[in-house]
């Protein structure tokens, strides 16, 4: 049996929208309301209990990446049903609208997505960052949800300037270091050109910043995923980072948080199944 959960407040209430194509699409379906995060432990323990053979997630990148925590859990394929503001998991599944989501339940292509972890014991699906956008990430939090929320973000953290990182042993001045298993960040503005969830492999990346001169050209390299060509960008294949400096302004999968030094941070072993459109 189908079962979804889904969130409200996801999409400034789109998601209500949503729920009834697909009640439309799946009228035998379980649904389950999750509006906050503290319930999400209750509804993926009674789901499970029903042995579901497929679990749409309504929500955005917060409401996905929540799921890093229930990798023990959840048995089945994970299908998103994208109505945040970045869906970055959802696109690199080849999910962008719902009926993508809707023709990927009959799909039989499923993919293994590795979580990862920290010694700090906050765990995600897609990206971590410490320094420029860990910024962009705490000031979006303040900001209005969407595109023009990211824009806004983006060019009032630009002027953070490098700081001192210690990657590995390595003290490099950088602009900002992440750690990718996904490659997307959201928004179709990608990371790492060869990342993907589904790949099995995880990236430290190194951002250098640019000069004022340099930001166009860079930026342009950025936004159509050729960015490996610029000499600003350094990344490394690597299952397993520990930063002993850094910034302490950083974010998992966008959402904002402050890490503590070292920070230990890994591609795990465990990992959820994600089926593709």
């Amino acid at each position: 049996m189908l079962h979804v959960i889904w969130n409200p407040n996801a999409g400034r209430g789109s998601a209500h929208k949503v729920i009834r194509r697909l009640q439309k699409a799946f009228p035998d379906a379980q649904f389950w309301e999750s509006k906050r995060k503290v319930e999400m432990p209750l509804i993926i323990e009674k789901v499970m209990k029903q042995n579901p053979e497929v679990l749409l997630i309504v929500g955005g990148d917060g409401t996905i990446n929540s799921l890093a925590y229930f990798s023990e859990e959840i048995t089945c394929p994970i299908i998103p049903v994208p109505v945040g503001s970045g869906n970055g998991i959802a696109h690199q599944l080849g999910i962008k609208r719902i009926e993508d989501s809707i023709k990927a339940v009959d799909s039989s292509n499923v993919c293994k997505w590795h979580i990862i972890e920290t010694n700090q014991k906050i765990k995600g699906l897609n990206i971590l960052g410490s320094g420029f956008t860990g910024f962009v990430a705490h000031q979006f939090a303040t900001t209005t949800r969407g595109m023009m929320g990211y824009v806004k973000s983006f060019f009032k953290t630009v002027g953070v300037p490098e700081i001192m990182f210690e990657v590995n042993g390595n003290v490099i001045e950088a602009w900002d270091v992440s750690f990718a298993v996904g490659g997307e960040w959201g928004n179709s503005v990608v990371i790492h050109p060869y990342a993907h969830g589904c790949s099995g492999k995880s990236f430290c990346v190194i951002l250098k910043k640019p000069s004022w001169i340099q930001f166009p050209y860079h930026l342009l390299l950025l936004l159509s995923q050729k960015h490996d060509k610029s000499s600003l960008w350094q990344s490394t294949e690597s299952d397993k980072v520990i930063i002993t400096r850094g910034s302490k302004w950083g974010h998992i999968d966008g959402e904002p948080v402050q890490w503590s030094f070292p920070l230990e941070v890994w591609k795990s072993d465990k990992y959820l199944l994600f089926k593709k459109a």
